[in-house]
């Protein structure tokens, strides 16, 4: 035991009075009679002398009578232990002690030191936020001022993580690929494009409008002003690959939405909504435009169903997240339009098919270099232009095939979707270990197989239908499992969101816009919706819809977005791949024009009805947060011993939705 044992200064001792002394500072304290002169000594009286001398000239006495007493000893700063007989002595302090604390206290920290960190607090106090809180009732110049203070917090705080975020991706993509991630690079423009929609979306929410007008607004800017137009970088193949999956992200969101009760109840309403507005106005756009621009009939009509199809793009996130807010679901509104939406897309897309077709015929391009030239002489032989036609156009029977393509696509899509969504309710099995995210996975790859599948067979329109009924059916044997799956589509919905409507805004291109096609064409697509309201309000009549509720889905029905992005070009590049001649190219462009101009004036204007007018015309039901807190009635559930039991209409609705994993378990459960 010896001298390494610290005294813990009796009862009344404070701990900064443990602190160490040095051995100079009691050096005068020894002297050549005290027992204390050779603290390393290993032999020591049974009972030392306990009248140690303090500093200061103060003697203090331990004696045993005072501590019987109960009175405690003052601690004389001496480093003392007991020894072998149990006596107090002096340790030697020589030996260091583990739990003793090294270095200089605070009192004995060098001069320098600690000017230097009085001086380095001082300066910084007025930078830090501790030191200076908020008043009760604080001005914006105060909270300004304290929104910038140190450590960052708050608004602040959120700002340097996300460029943190930002530059540290892009620091990751230039390690890998290189030059592609500079300044000039098709990942570096596409990059930018990305991160500066999500931003121009996160602004134009702070005036209450709907997000993709931001991001249409940024693509249409880093497009057609001069001096930062790097949507110019971006390649044509990325971006198309990159807006179609985008596409089957929210289409795979959206068929895991759709209430299968409401789309039973509405089957006829949807058919008819996905087809006869679309025709009335696609027919109304032909005849103007054969008037007005001097279109043959078969280019009129592929113009009309160009610019008639709706955008998917716009309405289904829009009427989604109403949705969530509860706005028309009791009367099955955003079912009605989520699903009409994509297969008013089928439609158009094949019957603008039909149309190029028909255009694009070798008979039709005869003629049409006949009226252009005037030469009424050509017999057919060497015509000047490329009379090599797709395979599905050669023929009577492959203009046949076109007229039926519509059903055909919709059948192949239908039919994917379902096999599919069957597959999805055994495949994952129910006990494996992270259902949700294998789940999760299993449908985004069967969405985006079936879109770009479809693609390369040349059957785009299937590919949309399988993306939206392939989700729709596997929702349908995972019951309410299904939420899991949907939160994780709405996270990665978010990221791909400024992707989708950045690259449609880039997609607009000012230069194809002639003020003769301009001024005629607004008047074409102004006389086009109007019909098409007034004919989508008949047409959901007697879908049980309030009067109000028939006004917001004529309203939703306006946007043109994605079908005119992608078809729009299609004609003009088909006449300058096939040489068809000046006149068809002239025709292509003015297409482009028309195309162009529809997602100008309706995509903004119809997201902002959407977004405007479903809270003032839907009924809003209560979601399943509000109804947390209303009390549940009580039942009494009957056994089938005739005992009485009681339960709650929750376990009841739990019963009845419980999750199925196919039709054998739902049969062997009734």
């Amino acid at each position: 035991m010896g001298g390494n044992v610290v005294s813990t200064s009796y009862k009344t001792a404070n701990t900064t009075d443990l602190e160490v002394a040095k051995p100079d500072d009691y050096s005068t304290l020894q002297d050549e009679n005290s027992q204390y002169a050779t603290p390393n000594t290993t032999t020591m009286n049974s009972t030392p002398d306990t009248s140690i001398p303090l500093e200061g000239g103060r003697n203090d006495t331990l004696n045993e009578a005072d501590d019987d007493e109960g009175e405690t000893a003052p601690w004389h700063g001496l480093p003392m232990g007991v020894d072998e007989h149990g006596s107090f002595a002096v340790i030697n302090t020589e030996v260091p002690l583990n739990h003793v604390q090294h270095g200089y206290p605070e009192e004995r920290e060098p001069q320098c030191c600690r000017g230097l960190r009085d001086r380095c607090k001082m300066a910084c106090r007025p930078l830090v936020a501790k030191h200076n809180q908020l008043p009760e009732s604080p001005s914006r110049r105060a909270r300004l001022k304290y929104a910038f203070l140190c450590p960052p917090h708050g608004l602040v705080a959120k700002i340097v993580l996300n460029v943190t975020i930002v530059v540290l991706l892009w620091a990751i993509l230039w390690s890998i690929t290189g030059p592609e991630a500079l300044p000039g690079g098709n990942l570096f423009a596409i990059y930018v494009l990305v991160v500066v929609a999500a931003v121009g979306g996160k602004l134009i929410e702070l005036i209450h409008l709907p997000a993709l007008l931001g991001m249409l607004l940024v693509g249409f800017i880093f497009k057609n002003v001069p001096g930062i137009q790097i949507a110019d970088d971006i390649h044509p193949g990325w971006a198309s690959a990159l807006r179609n999956i985008a596409l089957a992200v929210i289409l795979i969101k959206a068929g895991l939405g759709i209430d299968a009760a409401a789309l039973r109840r509405l089957s006829l309403v949807c058919a008819r909504l996905s087809t006869v507005p679309c025709v009335s106005e696609a027919i109304i756009i032909a005849i103007m435009s054969h008037a007005l621009l001097g279109f043959s009939w078969d280019w009129a009509f592929m113009l009309g169903f160009v610019i008639a199809a709706v955008s998917p793009a716009v309405v289904v996130p829009s009427v989604l997240e109403l949705q969530e807010k509860g706005y028309g679901v009791r009367r099955g509104v955003p079912t009605l339009l989520v699903a009409s939406a994509s297969c008013e897309n089928v439609f158009a897309i094949a019957a603008f098919g039909v149309a190029l077709g028909i255009a694009f015929s070798s008979d039709k391009l005869a003629s049409d270099f006949d009226q252009e030239s005037g030469n009424a002489t050509y017999n057919g032989t060497n015509p000047p232009y490329d009379t090599s036609l797709d395979s599905s156009n050669d023929g009577a029977g492959a203009l046949v095939f076109d007229i039926f393509r519509a059903p055909i696509e919709l059948l192949m899509g239908v039919a994917f979707g379902c096999l599919g969504g069957i597959f999805l309710w055994y495949i994952p099995n129910k006990n494996q270990k992270s259902l949700t995210w294998k789940r999760a996975l299993l449908v985004c790859g069967g969405g985006l197989l079936s879109l770009f599948g479809f693609a390369q067979a040349e059957f785009t329109g299937a590919g949309a239908m399988g993306c939206l009924i392939l989700p729709f059916v596997a929702a349908q044997g995972w019951g309410r499992s299904k939420e899991p799956v949907n939160k994780i589509v709405g996270v990665i919905w978010t990221l791909f969101e400024p992707i989708l409507f950045g690259i449609i805004g880039a997609a607009v291109s000012v230069e194809y816009l002639d003020g003769n096609t301009v001024g005629y064409g607004i008047a074409i697509m102004v006389i086009g919706l109007i019909i098409r309201t007034i004919v989508t309000y008949l047409v959901v009549c007697k879908a049980g819809l309030t009067i109000k509720a028939k006004v917001f889905a004529a309203l939703a029905w306006l946007p043109k977005a994605t079908v005119q992005a992608a078809i729009g070009p299609l004609a003009w590049e088909v006449a300058i791949n096939k040489n068809a001649g000046p006149l068809a190219e002239q025709n292509g462009i003015k297409v482009l024009t028309l195309a162009v101009l529809s997602i100008i004036l309706t995509a903004p204007i119809g997201a902002i009805l959407i977004a405007l007018g479903g809270p003032r015309l839907l009924e809003k039901s209560p979601t399943s947060d509000s109804a947390v807190d209303h009390p549940i009635p009580e039942v009494k559930i009957v056994s089938p011993e005739g005992e009485e039991s009681q339960g709650s209409q929750e376990g009841a609705e739990e019963t009845r939705e419980s999750p199925r994993e196919g039709p054998a378990e739902t049969s062997a459960m009734l």
